[in-house]
């Protein structure tokens, strides 16, 4: 998974939205506002412990700023970076269809509370979303 687009589900089941200057978990059903371009340095398929950045369809990348989660810039910097974690060890593949958390600059969590996405500290209910990689759109 690199420059694949993909989903990220929280666990009310509602997909991680790029909602113009925030970023929701409002939605069931994927649209273009669903969708994320997982960006990854290398081309090694994702792991468990990668760095990655997710980049929505207006080309902003998810941001973590103080304790709030948007896609506002454009920018690739420490602020866009995200650590890829899960119950797998470091190094091992993540699949579509595995549950991951990702950890912030801050060393927070992106976390989802009813439809809000902000980060809080690790161990809390609303941060594992289950990635699923998405066909290519039809041009």
């Amino acid at each position: 998974m690199n420059d694949d687009i993909v989903t990220l589900k929280a666990y009310t089941n509602k997909l991680l939205t790029d909602e113009v200057e925030r970023v929701v978990a409002q939605f069931e059903a994927m649209g273009e506002r669903e969708a994320w371009v997982l960006e990854k340095d290398d081309l090694q398929p994702l792991a468990s412990g990668d760095v990655i950045y997710l980049c929505a369809g207006g080309g902003k990348r998810l941001t973590v700023q103080n304790s709030d989660v948007h896609a506002k810039w454009d920018h690739r910097g420490s602020w866009q970076k995200f650590t890829v974690e899960s119950e797998k060890e470091a190094g091992q593949l993540v699949l579509s269809g595995d549950s991951i958390m990702l950890r912030g600059h801050t060393g927070m969590f992106v976390t989802v509370e009813g439809e809000s996405v902000t980060t809080a500290p690790g161990g809390q209910e609303g941060q594992s979303f289950v990635i699923e990689l998405q066909p290519e759109p039809v041009v």
